[in-house]
């Protein structure tokens, strides 16, 4: 049995996190040249004052102390201490390390990321004009110089008089899939892709929890160029689950898994107004072929010191027993501060549970002074929550952390304030 060990590396007052499997290698960004890259360093700073630096090599390419650092061209940290590399090349591939200082004597934490940029085979030909006149008898001597990444193999073959050079580029199957998670209802189609890419040409096969699917009549797949698909006729909720897509060649395996659930979609903010200087006015809708029951809100106080401060949650009921599959609520938020600046988000319930969270929707009460931007920083531990500004005229997005979807200790108060219908006076819990 091979064993598996970690090691991880945390510092008070500087959050990061850095773990290594012994059977496996660095992580490395792969990209094609002319991408843009972003490499991420999660760190929290708890009031001390925190220096982040990127490097490649020798070279300083980013430092939060010098805002007058000239950066090398292409180079750009962003606010989230994230570095930033457009347009890469060839010569970009390498290590670069984001290094997390404070004063003595806690010293500094580092953070590696790798990039390798892919780029197509190109060939040399020795001599350049490709052609050679001997006589008879004598010792020929040409080369193939190839270059690319991953390095292209290269065969030699013989042709009536002619000699060509062949490069075949042979590498293990990558696989993208345009969703990762699927919302459909019992009795609709479904269809599950995956796009494979690889040579030698790869197999790829169906799993739904480690099991090998069964194909019938109802469950089909099928191959339309480079797509594979996996078509489910008539869904049951025996249906539901987590699907990996596996491809499988000569060089390796990979796999990506798509999820098949019943739960609503994410809800999705449409509007959101004051009302008055206390209260503001929320409009939402929800894609779920299954009748919405209810919906929590979360909200609270927005700062960038205390990341960690509970959320108020309420529990609204849906009051509709629509079919969908677009559901729509509206709802008064009251008892706000004036002149602050909250945070909120919604998750919808149907039958088979609860949705994942919305995008966090960030909005000020009257007399708040504006914000050019917010400084984002991790908060929690689990999956991505983008963030909309509402604040600006073209909202934008950064990345949070969400937390766990419940929280029983806040239900009772909830069920409590559910009584107010969608009216709802909070001043008591802020």
């Amino acid at each position: 049995m091979v064993q598996r060990w970690f090691i991880c590396v945390t510092v008070v007052g500087i959050w990061i996190l850095s773990c290594k499997s012994s059977n496996s290698a660095q992580t490395a960004v792969k990209t094609f040249q002319n991408n843009t890259v972003i490499l991420p360093c999660h760190v929290e700073s708890l009031g001390v004052q925190t220096i982040v630096r990127w490097w490649r090599e020798d070279t300083l390419l980013a430092d939060s102390s010098d805002p007058n650092l000239i950066h090398l061209p292409r180079i750009k940290m962003w606010d989230n201490m994230s570095l930033e590399v457009s347009q890469v090349q060839p010569q970009d591939s390498g290590k670069y390390v984001c290094q997390a200082s404070r004063p003595a004597p806690w010293g500094h934490v580092t953070q590696v990321q790798t990039i390798e940029v892919l780029y197509p085979p190109s060939i040399h030909s020795v001599p350049e004009a490709g052609e050679l006149e001997v006589n008879f008898g004598d010792e020929v001597e040409m080369a193939c110089i190839a270059k690319g990444v991953p390095y292209p193999s290269i065969s030699w073959r013989m042709k009536v008089n002619f000699v060509w050079c062949n490069l075949w580029l042979k590498y293990k199957p990558e696989i993208e899939s345009k969703k990762s998670w699927i919302h459909a209802s019992p009795g609709i189609r479904a269809q599950l892709d995956c796009k494979v890419t690889a040579y030698p040409d790869a197999k790829v096969d169906w799993f739904i929890e480690n099991e090998r699917v069964t194909y019938s009549s109802r469950i089909v797949k099928f191959i339309a160029g480079q797509v594979h698909s996996l078509v489910i006729r008539n869904v049951r909720p025996s249906d539901y689950g987590y699907y990996i897509c596996r491809a499988t060649n000569d060089l390796g395996v990979s796999e990506t898994s798509i999820e098949l659930s019943g739960i609503a979609n994410a809800a999705v903010f449409k509007e959101s107004n004051p009302i008055a200087t206390n209260a503001y006015n929320f409009i939402w809708e929800v894609d779920s072929y299954i009748p919405i029951i209810e919906y929590q809100f979360w909200f609270r106080k927005y700062s960038t010191l205390d990341r960690g401060r509970d959320w108020h949650k309420l529990f609204i009921p849906s009051g509709s027993d629509a079919i969908g599959p677009l559901h729509g609520k509206s709802f008064n938020l009251t008892g706000l501060t004036p002149a602050t600046y909250y945070e909120a988000l919604i998750l919808s319930r149907n039958r088979y549970g609860w949705s994942k969270p919305s995008k966090i929707l960030r909005f000020a009460t009257e007399g708040a002074a504006r914000k050019d931007h917010y400084k984002v920083e991790a908060a929690y531990e689990g999956s991505p929550l983008a963030v909309i500004m509402n604040d600006s005229p073209t909202p934008r997005s950064e990345t949070l952390n969400s937390a766990s979807i419940v929280n029983t200790r806040d239900s009772t108060l909830s069920i409590v304030l559910v009584v107010f219908l969608l009216s709802i006076s909070l001043e008591q819990l802020l």
